[in-house]
């Protein structure tokens, strides 16, 4: 099991070199890369290289955010998902992240969504197929049927390819409502390609009647007033926190990692504010080793 950080969870006030030099400074040799004009695209490709290189630094995944249940960004998704596969090839890295799955109503799953998902990012799995590299779809929560582990499954089998697999986030299950581990990990293990890692704890459920009478937010996060993200899932309110600290049983999940020799990433993002983000990181490095990881 490789250890990998997200460099795309670091604060919006930390430059790519001080991203990159903090991950060094963590002994940590995986770094997820996202994909765009702020990190990584097609103009620099040597330039992150060499970043890379002369830190000892290798890619785990390129990231982005292509969503194929927007109708009106069927192209432009499948051009960034597609030159995402380029760089990716390019970096001889076999992962590229796409999701979430996106908004459906009532988060529900049907055979007319479906078929429409299949048909419009059709031409990106042929590349990836053209290519060797795996399309990793993420589970999310909120109103993205990916957040239930049955409909993830039933997309998973539906795609039908072996370069559309899982980017398995127990976590975001966690939110959802689905017990991580071992009920989902179980259901969907046969698809794990890569795995994100954090942990959250549930701080609040909104009522009609609770909070000094306040309604729930309307959005799926807000910060509160010590800009912590927090994160929104039905009536139900959550702060990520570090390894141990929340709601995911990782004891167990990477005691069955281990045991069933999984050897991808464990690619960490914390998801926490800038005064705790080196100090979650470490932490849940040490965790991660103290396990298994490397």
């Amino acid at each position: 099991m490789k250890i990998a950080i997200s460099a795309g969870d670091f604060p919006e006030t930390y430059s790519l070199e001080r991203i990159l030099d903090t991950i060094q400074l963590l002994k940590v040799k995986y770094v997820e890369l996202i994909h765009g004009e702020t990190m990584v695209h097609k103009g620099n490709i040597g330039f992150i290289k060499e970043e890379l290189k002369k830190r000892g630094l290798e890619p785990s995944s390129v990231q982005n955010w292509c969503i194929f249940t927007k109708k009106d960004k069927i192209k432009e998704n499948q051009k960034a998902l597609i030159e995402s596969i380029h760089i990716a090839k390019a970096m001889n890295v076999k992962y590229v992240r796409v999701g979430p799955f996106g908004s459906v109503k009532d988060a529900k799953l049907t055979k007319e969504i479906l078929k429409e998902y299949k048909k419009d990012i059709l031409p990106c799995i042929k590349e990836a197929e053209k290519e060797k590299i795996c399309i990793i779809l993420e589970n999310e929560f909120h109103d993205d049927p990916c957040g239930n582990a049955l409909q993830c499954l039933d997309i998973l089998i539906y795609m039908d390819s072996e370069c559309f697999q899982l980017l398995y986030d127990p976590c975001n299950f966690y939110i959802a409502g689905e017990e991580p581990f071992p009920y989902t990990y179980e259901m969907l293990k046969s698809y794990v390609k890569y795995i994100h890692i954090k942990d959250a704890r549930k701080i609040k459920e909104w009522g009609t009647n609770v909070n000094e009478g306040r309604g729930k937010p309307e959005a799926n996060a807000y910060l509160d007033k010590e800009g912590n993200s927090i994160w929104k899932h039905k009536n139900n309110d959550y702060l990520c926190v570090g390894l141990k600290e929340g709601g995911v049983n990782y004891d167990g999940l990477l005691t069955s990692l281990k045991n069933d020799r999984y050897d991808g990433f464990l690619s960490i993002e914390p998801h926490v504010i800038e005064k705790i983000h080196t100090e979650t990181l470490l932490k849940n490095i040490n965790y991660m080793k103290d396990r298994g990881g490397k």
